[in-house]
């Protein structure tokens, strides 16, 4: 009688309540899926390559603080110039890395794959006069913010049982397009013809927020870790 009743009370869930259920579980426990077969009632979703690309990307972002302040010092900004270029090189493992278990990470990581060609080309033609440039330099400024928002946004999403998480998650990605905008605004600032003393502010205004968002986002990556 009871293995009777066990039985017509599983068909039930199955047929009437297992999404009711899986919403349940899902608020309470995060990632777990249910099962009502014989085997497993519950399998929780694996990150191991999204906690991969997260390591990476907190050891290169602490690699950046050094190489950021590398690139103001002209006797090794050459050499800081290259480094940066091997760091987007390794931010773009990173998401690659993510985005095998995180959707919305792997639209990030082709558009910041894209976003590195524009930066390049915005390197060459840096003194350039031509118009095309700045157009450039605005594709490449577009490209950068979507991709941080596809980035962070779908990361959040994935860590919504952890607060401190998610909520790092957002402030990560207000700095990111701060910095951003800052960033494709200092070429023209620069040549413009705002006094020296304008322009240092701007930069090291432009500086502190760029050192706020990598620790930021060095936090936001620890804490996502942690989290998945």
């Amino acid at each position: 009688m009871g293995r009777l009743l066990d039985d017509e009370f599983k068909n039930e869930i199955k047929d009437e309540d297992q999404d009711k259920i899986q919403e349940g579980i899902e608020k309470v426990y995060g990632h777990i899926s249910f099962k009502t077969d014989e085997t497993a009632r519950y399998t929780t979703k694996n990150y191991d390559d999204a906690c991969s690309g997260l390591e990476l990307l907190y050891s290169v972002n602490i690699a950046l603080i050094f190489v950021s302040i590398s690139l103001l010092i002209p006797v090794i900004n050459i050499l800081g110039a290259i480094a940066l270029l091997v760091c987007m090189v390794l931010i773009l493992i990173g998401y690659y890395n993510i985005g095998k278990d995180i959707e919305g990470c792997k639209t990030a990581f082709y558009i910041y794959a894209v976003s590195i060609v524009f930066s390049i080309i915005d390197g060459i033609f840096i003194d350039s006069e031509s118009g095309i440039v700045t157009i450039f330099i605005l594709i490449s400024f577009i490209l950068e913010v979507a991709a941080d928002i596809f980035f962070w946004n779908s990361l959040g999403k994935e860590v919504n049982n952890d607060i401190d998480a998610s909520d790092l998650c957002k402030y990560a990605l207000i700095l990111s397009i701060i910095t951003s905008v800052f960033k494709a605004i200092e070429n023209p600032i620069k040549a413009s013809s705002l006094s020296s003393g304008v322009i240092l502010l701007f930069l090291i205004i432009s500086l502190i927020i760029s050192l706020a968002s990598y620790i930021v986002t060095i936090k936001a990556y620890k804490a996502s870790y942690d989290a998945l």
